[in-house]
């Protein structure tokens, strides 16, 4: 047989291999922590601007300074991709504190508490230590009332600072509070405007906010009253011109009866006087 004759095998085509995508790099809570404060210092340091290529790479290179034994080091795209991650976070955590009631929001998130005192401003210095100090304390195990838990819940105060405290007792500090804050809400994200007026009102004391309510309610009951007795005097008002008129049409027709009966009878009267009388037979 000839061998040209033979049909070539036909050639089983080569599937690419399949791509490996490379997991997302693990960051523990220490490398997290240590990369909001790197970039929180470097972000005001800039005054609040979008940082540059080098500026992330610094932020690495203080993240593999405080991490030393993490192998590998994190690069600058990974940090500036976990920090876009955060900032999410954080606004979805804010989203739900808005949509419970006053001073009721817990977040469960570790980092949290340094997300929220880096986005407010680099005045609340007070609260970075304390949040710090919450941070370490739930990195051990240690809830805020000194009992070991496995994992405990911080409670987020309502107001501006960490450190919580009841504006009906320090009523002149809590508005001097406020307003050293609420000049800053604009340097912040897109939405700070909007969380800043958000967080002054679930700083207002709730018993205040009862009592301007009933204070509204009050007035619009009052307002209520007023109108429907305005228009109690219109409706009498009106019934007692209608009565008048009413009464004084009786009194015309009455009038013209009258007048007519009398007429009738002094014609009468009168045809009477012509009339001679027939003389007897």
């Amino acid at each position: 047989m000839d061998p040209s004759s033979l049909s070539p095998p036909f050639a089983v085509p080569l599937l690419p291999p399949p791509s490996r995508r490379l997991p997302p790099p693990c960051w523990s809570p220490e490398e997290t922590s240590a990369l909001i404060d790197s970039y929180r210092d470097k972000w005001y340091s800039l005054g609040r601007t979008n940082l540059k290529a080098t500026h992330w790479q610094e932020v690495a290179d203080s993240v593999s300074t405080a991490c030393p034994n993490v192998s590998p080091p994190k690069t600058a795209v990974q940090c500036r991709h976990k920090m876009e991650k955060l900032r999410k976070r954080y606004r979805a955590e804010i989203q739900r504190a808005r949509n419970l009631p006053l001073k009721k929001f817990n977040s469960s998130w570790l980092h949290f508490n340094l997300m929220d005192s880096m986005e407010k401003g680099p005045n609340n210095d007070q609260d970075l230590i304390h949040a710090n100090s919450l941070y370490k304390l739930r990195r051990n195990g240690i809830d805020s009332g000194g009992r070991t838990e496995g994992g405990f819940r911080i409670r987020i105060p309502s107001g501006v600072s960490v450190a919580k405290h009841d504006s009906r007792f320090y009523p002149r500090f809590s508005d001097e509070k406020r307003n050293h804050n609420s000049g800053y809400g604009g340097k912040g994200l897109k939405d700070g405007s909007v969380l800043g007026k958000r967080e002054r009102e679930r700083e207002r004391d709730p018993v205040e906010e009862m009592v301007n309510a009933i204070k509204v309610l009050a007035d619009g009951f009052m307002r209520t009253e007023q109108m429907k007795m305005e228009m109690a005097k219109e409706i009498e008002s009106m019934r007692m011109e209608m009565e008048m008129k009413r009464t004084e049409m009786i009194l015309e027709s009455q009038h013209r009866i009258v007048e007519a009966f009398a007429n009738a009878v002094s014609d009468q009267h009168k045809k009477n006087k012509r009339v001679p009388s027939s003389p007897e037979s």
